[in-house]
């Protein structure tokens, strides 16, 4: 690379790295200048914020970051990823060293994870499908994988790990709900911890009354508003584990209007989770240690997350859908849900800056720890829709037979 001054629309797509700057982390502001050059030869940029002052590299923030390899094989490191190759094959097939794998890892994924966080904010999702997917690690270790979908996009808005609990649920719920806009439809497998989840988030408090004027009150409840949509997928197993029947249920908003409201979106006329199903599907084709039967287990908790979250990064902004094509236009998720108006390309993907926000991350989390905090801590959460008060109806009691005369 012969160091010339470039042209000011080089710089366009840089930002200044410093959280203290008033221009942090905003591209296309026309504050980033040219400083020096850097490296044995000459190659690297130096930049400078015209705002702050604050010199930095070219690659800070990107996949070049903290490595001495080429650009061609970066990508051909991030490619062998994609397609769910295992670490020593892909030190293989890029001629590298495993301890090079592992480096590229550990810059890659918390990136990919700060990227969608950055990103994803505020987006309009008429619906969306919930799910979980059991993994093993070594020695002996189980890790649930957690994933929220966007249907009609396609988009993986959130993705969480952890036992297979309410709480997990809960604050894959809350995840969502942090980076949409309005209340979306929910579609579910039968697992039972989510019509809790949804209500801890979601829910409203209701106050019955007090029957008569002896006793105590009764406690407050948390109940499913009216703007909830909610319906599950329910999978009946024999003893040996196969499915023998599939239905669908309605667990909130009642048949009529749920079905009428998944009209009004356009997400077709039945209950699926179809979707999910098949990203679960491409997740485990891509990624060596989630595989049914397979030797390329993770010893790795922190390294078998980041490889989930590198592949829902390319997955959204990288890898086109045939689904989502659009006569001859090739679209990704990010086009779909509108994040983005082009597919990216690999070399785009790794030369994207990322710096972390730290006021970012703090929002983000106080919004999600708002969420899970219900609006009465001792309230009883209901969640059959039949014993809900609003649709609760009053028996009369039977009147005595008249006595004879």
């Amino acid at each position: 690379m012969t160091p010339t001054t470039p042209g000011e629309d080089k710089y366009s797509k840089f930002s200044c790295p410093n959280p203290e700057c008033s221009l942090f982390n905003q591209t296309g502001q026309g504050n980033i200048t040219h400083r020096s050059w850097t490296g044995k030869y000459k190659h690297i940029e130096r930049l400078r914020c015209a705002v702050c002052r604050r010199e930095f590299s070219e690659r800070e923030g990107t996949l070049m970051s903290y490595t001495k390899l080429a650009e061609e094989k970066v990508i051909r490191l991030t490619k062998c990823q994609r397609w769910g190759v295992c670490d020593e094959g892909t030190a293989d097939i890029c001629e590298v060293d495993i301890k090079s794998v592992h480096r590229f890892q550990g810059v890659a994924t918390p990136r990919a994870e700060e990227h969608q966080h950055q990103v994803v904010r505020d987006v309009e999702v008429k619906g969306v499908q919930l799910d979980e997917a059991h993994s093993k690690l070594r020695p002996g270790k189980v890790e649930w994988i957690h994933t929220a979908l966007a249907m009609g996009s396609l988009f993986i808005l959130a993705v969480g790990f952890g036992p297979r609990s309410s709480e997990t649920a809960a604050f894959l719920i809350a995840q969502v709900m942090a980076c949409v806009r309005g209340m979306p439809m929910f579609l579910t497998d039968g697992w039972r911890a989510y019509p809790k989840a949804l209500i801890q988030v979601l829910g409203r408090v209701y106050r019955p009354r007090r029957k008569g004027k002896v006793g105590r009150k009764p406690k407050p409840r948390l109940v499913a508003p009216d703007s909830l949509f909610y319906a599950q997928v329910v999978k009946d197993r024999d003893s040996t584990g196969q499915v023998v029947n599939v239905s669908t249920r309605v667990v909130f908003g009642g048949p009529r209007r749920f079905f009428k409201q998944l009209e009004i979106n356009g997400l077709g006329t039945t209950i699926q989770t179809a979707f999910m199903e098949r990203w679960y599907g491409t997740l485990r084709g891509w990624v060596a240690a989630l595989r049914r039967r397979t030797r390329c287990l993770s010893w790795s908790v922190t390294r078998h997350r980041g490889r989930v979250w590198l592949i829902v990064s390319l997955y959204n902004f990288v890898i086109p859908h045939k689904s989502l094509k659009q006569g001859r236009e090739k679209r990704t998720p990010a086009m779909a849900i509108g994040l983005t108006d082009h597919v990216w390309s690999y070399r785009e993907y790794i030369w994207l800056p990322v710096h972390h926000d730290p006021i970012l991350k703090q929002k983000r989390d106080e919004r999600i720890q708002q969420l899970l905090t219900p609006a009465v801590p001792d309230a009883i959460i209901e969640t059959n829709p039949a014993k809900s008060p609003a649709k609760r109806t009053k028996k009369k009691r039977a009147k005595p037979p008249k006595k004879a005369a």
